[in-house]
């Protein structure tokens, strides 16, 4: 390896390490100053398996128990039984440093995702997206371990994603994904969205060049099992949706989820227009071009965001207890 490009890999990792450590000091900063012993939330719903497991009664069943009906939340569980393994009691704030190193590795791994895309701007992307990761937006995100079962999901399926767009034509890069699909299924209830997201991306090329290869119909079948896996198998949710729940009132919704900052006004629907260019800029180049790592990338990413924001629309609704405070739209679709 040439003398620069060592000099330019070296300034980058020292880049992400420094964005990496400075995300870490917000965040540890934050949960000191606002963090709590007292559990938060749906953290009341684990004391007695938390006591048994500090007792030395370890219930392993109960990590994939479904949250709420709907969700596995496998590695969020996991992070109070390490702190009870850790700390001989259940502390909050340990989880909350725990998540934290969670989402500083979502903040590097999503950083690296958008600077392979534009590589002409590739320290421009990771500053851009290390900033945004480190500006404190949402404090029950931080102080809340619970919900790192969103920054879990989107850590696997940004994975997932980054394998199939750029290693997807190794021989290992279908199994790799896979495994990496069914982590998010088994982070959060929408997490099975990661496999409809791989499944989209050959569709798409069916569509587009109406011939699929060999390669792609695996892609496709891989991702479409592991998405029907999860759904189909999903529970009622135990928390009663907004009534009316109706196509209509679910379609809005999830046009508020994904537009902030505008998520409260009729412009909602603009959201839907760089994605709608996107599609447009694909189906009008030739094979080869639609072939190009960073398209496959670009639409990954999309998929991923419109389908979180159909997730909750359709799960919650757009008006009642459980309705979209920025707080929750947030949670789930920002860092």
């Amino acid at each position: 390896m040439p003398l620069s490009a060592k000099s330019s890999r070296c300034r980058t990792w020292v880049f992400m390490l420094a964005g990496f450590l400075i995300i870490l000091g917000v965040r540890f900063a934050l949960i000191e100053r606002f963090s709590s012993t007292v559990p938060l939330a749906d953290d009341w719903l684990f004391m007695d398996t938390l006591e048994n497991w500090a007792n030395g009664q370890r219930d392993w069943a109960w990590l994939f128990e479904r949250h709420n009906g709907t969700h596995l939340t496998l590695f969020s569980r996991l992070l109070p039984a390490m702190s009870v393994e850790m700390n001989g009691l259940w502390d909050p704030r340990l989880d909350s440093f725990l998540h934290a190193l969670v989402y500083g590795s979502l903040a590097l791994v999503i950083a690296q995702f958008f600077a392979r895309i534009v590589p002409e701007r590739a320290m421009l992307m990771r500053g851009l997206v290390l900033f945004f990761f480190a500006v404190p937006f949402a404090g029950v995100r931080t102080t809340w371990a619970f919900l790192s079962c969103f920054d879990f999901a989107s850590l696997f399926a940004f994975l997932a994603f980054s394998v199939q767009a750029w290693r997807g034509e190794k021989k290992w890069a279908l199994p790799v994904a896979c495994v990496l699909a069914l982590a998010a299924s088994f982070s959060l209830g929408s997490g099975c969205m990661t496999g409809l997201a791989m499944a989209g991306v050959p569709a798409m090329e069916l569509l587009a060049s109406r011939r699929i290869d060999r390669r792609g119909l695996l892609w496709l079948g891989a991702g479409a099992i592991i998405f029907l896996a999860f759904y189909l198998t999903m529970g009622k949710p135990t928390i009663s949706a907004p009534p009316p729940f109706v196509l209509s009132q679910s379609i809005s919704a999830a046009l508020k989820a994904f537009a902030w900052p505008i998520f409260i006004s009729p412009l909602a629907v603009s959201a839907l227009v760089p994605f709608a260019l996107l599609l447009w800029h694909y189906f009008r180049r030739d094979d080869e071009s639609r072939r190009d790592p960073r398209m496959k990338a670009l639409l990954l990413a999309w998929a991923w965001l419109l389908l979180q924001g159909a997730a909750i629309g359709f799960m919650r609704g757009e008006n009642g207890n459980h309705g979209i405070p920025s707080n929750r739209y947030n949670d789930l679709l920002m860092p």
